[in-house]
């Protein structure tokens, strides 16, 4: 009986605990005991097991091992603290375990295991390591077939003289440096997609120090070429690109990704995407920004963080601009868009410069000067036209241009054959070209603002009225698309043209002089002075 009496007032003695395996059961906080199965919250002794996205309300000190298979969020002045336990952010081909949200002054103090769980296509893919670490701690460490002084993971140094291609150095005896991009080569041998891997690496952040990438600007051959720092995700999940923690200086909007399945590169500049660029830079992500001015600053903290969970290269942007068309031929994209607040050049917030390769394809220019090549260029207005350069023949696929019929139409020239094309939505556009190897000017893209009609028919539709200096262009509704006839005068009542349509889209010469433009059938009519 004494026995059983002592047992019973252990038991009851503060901080003193039956070590358990706690397992979660739903999404929730921490200290929430329906969050965990069984009900209670844990003690520092128990074994972890956390399958949702649970956040951390309360300062906790583990003994034993936290195993993290989905979201572990920190909330503001909150600390993990591993002490002698230890964390491991679980990652195989059915978990993706992460930290996510981190507040102001939140953080894990000791060492945890970070995982990485990799399903990419052969070839070279660029990495990251959110700890300073030996390379060989990276457990792909080898080179299949190379000489042993061969590490087959290489870094890029942007001070470097001359082009992009001059930078690249063998990392072999070195560390893997916190937050520095490098490229790693590994093949399956067969093609395709490599077999799934895993990267286990451990290490401890301070999450409340701001991280500094140290970026570099030299100038070595102009300045369109230099500034380009090959950088990576410096925490234990995504970070948000567009998230206030981020300080930059003389810091270009654009980010760059290498996607090793397409052989082109991925890019995100203030809210647009091509090729499967993203906001959101998943862990172990490595990315190019370009510095565009002296004595350039790149700095990030915890507090970019986000609980959204994207695989490397996943797409996941938002396209936020109001007028935004895409341009695909092949596997390679561009973007093309209306901001009031953009600039006639190159616009270090809002474009992103092509990052060429073998396999890209098309880009757009400066639609002005016609000296700079775009993976995404935003136009000031529309009283531009924007060239597009063409790498080979193919199929030109064009979407988006909804977003423009509000206000605008869209008309593709193509140099070679002359054709005039109003541009529709996901509009495919074959063609050929002779020239294979170098980029050349093919097609144009003329945006032209419509000119209200006043006119609409029984259901709502609009006749829409657009010119330029030498065109007049006109969208018909559905009632208007038969047997419309289309006149012009001077302004003295003489006739100068005349012709009959059955279509929605028309395309006409603009006389040197100012006219009256009659448009009718059994439906409507309406006249417009056209200068």
């Amino acid at each position: 009986m004494k026995t059983l009496n002592l047992f019973i007032g252990l038991v009851m003695l503060p901080g003193v605990f039956i070590s358990q395996i706690k397992t979660t059961v739903s999404n929730g906080n921490w200290g929430n005991a329906s969050t965990w199965s069984p009900n209670g919250v844990p003690s520092s002794s128990d074994k972890i097991y956390i399958y949702h996205e649970v956040t951390l309300d309360q300062n906790f000190t583990a003994s034993d091992t936290i195993f993290v298979f989905h979201i572990l969020n920190l909330n503001t002045n909150k600390n993990l603290t591993l002490n002698p336990g230890t964390m491991i952010l679980v990652n195989n081909a059915n978990y993706n375990g992460t930290i996510g949200n981190v507040g102001n002054n939140a953080g894990i103090v000791g060492n945890f295991t970070f995982q990485k769980w990799i399903t990419r296509c052969d070839g070279y893919s660029t990495y990251g390591s959110p700890f300073t670490k030996p390379v060989s701690d990276f457990n792909w460490y080898y080179c299949y077939q190379c000489q042993p002084s061969w590490s087959n993971l290489y870094y890029y140094d942007e001070t470097t003289p001359g082009t992009m291609d001059n930078g690249y150095y063998d990392n072999t005896g070195g560390n893997l440096e916190r937050g520095k991009g490098f490229f790693y080569w590994y093949s399956n041998y067969s093609g395709g997609q490599n077999f799934p891997r895993q990267i286990s690496l451990n290490g401890s952040i301070n999450f409340s120090t701001d991280f500094n990438f140290n970026i570099t600007r030299t100038y070595s051959n102009g300045a369109i070429d230099d500034g380009y720092n090959l950088l990576a995700n410096p925490f234990p999940g995504t970070i948000d690109w567009m998230d206030n923690a981020w300080n930059k200086k003389k810091i270009s909007g654009a980010i760059y990704t290498w996607n090793s399945c397409t052989g082109t590169y991925a890019t995100f500049a203030s809210g647009v995407s091509v090729n499967g660029g993203s906001r959101y830079i998943p862990s172990m992500q490595g990315f190019w920004v370009q510095a565009t001015g002296n004595n350039p600053s790149l700095s990030v903290g915890a507090g970019a963080m986000t609980n959204t969970q994207n695989a490397l290269l996943r797409s996941g942007s938002s396209n936020t601009a109001d007028y935004l068309i895409k341009l695909s031929l092949g596997d390679d994209e561009i973007a093309i868009r209306l901001d009031p607040t953009a600039t006639y050049s190159l616009d270090s917030i809002m474009d992103a410069s092509k990052f060429f390769s073998p396999a890209s394809r098309l880009c757009s220019s400066d639609s002005l000067l016609d000296n700079h090549d775009y993976a995404i260029n935003t136009l000031k207005d529309t009283d531009q036209v924007v060239s597009i350069k063409i790498n080979g023949s193919g199929v030109l696929q064009l979407k988006g241009i909804s977003s423009f019929y509000s206000q605008y139409d869209v008309y593709l020239k193509d140099l070679t054959t002359n054709d005039y094309l109003p541009v529709t939505e996901n509009m495919a556009y074959t063609f050929t070209d002779t020239t294979q190897v170098t980029f050349q000017k093919r097609f144009e893209l003329h945006f032209v603002k419509n000119i209200s009609t006043g006119v609409k028919n029984q259901t709502g539709e609009d006749v829409k009225l657009g010119c330029d200096n030498d065109h007049i262009y006109l969208s018909l509704p559905t009632d208007m698309q038969t047997n419309t006839q289309i006149e012009m005068y001077d302004l003295l009542g003489k006739l100068l043209y005349a012709d009959k349509y059955s279509q929605q889209d028309i395309i006409l010469s603009k006389p040197g002089e100012p006219i009256l433009l009659r448009v009718y059938n059994d439906k409507q009519c309406f006249v417009r002075k056209i200068f």
